[in-house]
């Protein structure tokens, strides 16, 4: 279990950065956000993101640093993967444990993933764009996730949907 602290920061920069940069599993474009107070003893401090609105793993959905830059935040550090990961405090960090993807609750549900992307997007959890699914407001009220890794993008969904 990752741990979680909560601090208060300001934040002074946002780049983008290559995710193979900081481990060479991740194919995903993410985030380096350096704060000032730097933590204790260092001359600089660093947190990683997903990029904005995009998720990878079961990390949580990226969250747009740069609107934030120059302003003091409350946040969650969250302690994984050898990385100190920064989530803002007011967006809740939505346990993963219980997200299966399509697929997986397809199959718990006893139909073919094809029916499953039907049923959503009947449901209008999912919308058809360019011949690719996408997910909707209203699927990410349903705690619906867009990934992606390294097969390309996916959804998580709760595994008590009702669809």
């Amino acid at each position: 279990m990752p741990k979680i602290k909560d601090i208060l920061v300001k934040i002074e920069e946002v780049f983008p950065v290559a995710g193979s940069i900081l481990h060479p599993d991740w194919r995903s474009p993410m985030q380096k956000i350096t704060t000032d107070p730097p933590a204790a003893g260092l001359k600089e401090t660093f947190y990683i993101d997903n990029e904005p609105g995009r998720s990878f793993g079961n990390g949580p959905v990226g969250f747009d640093w740069k609107t934030k830059k120059g302003t003091t935040v409350k946040a969650k550090v969250i302690q994984s993967k050898g990385y100190e990961w920064l989530h803002p405090s007011e967006e809740p960090i939505k346990p993963t444990d219980n997200l299966l993807t399509t697929s997986k609750l397809a199959k718990e549900l006893g139909i073919t993933k094809k029916e499953l992307d039907q049923r959503l997007v009947a449901a209008g959890h999912l919308e058809k764009q360019e011949d690719k699914l996408v997910l909707t407001l209203q699927g990410k009220a349903a705690s619906g996730q867009s990934r992606e890794n390294e097969h390309g993008p996916y959804f998580m969904w709760p595994a008590d949907l009702k669809i």
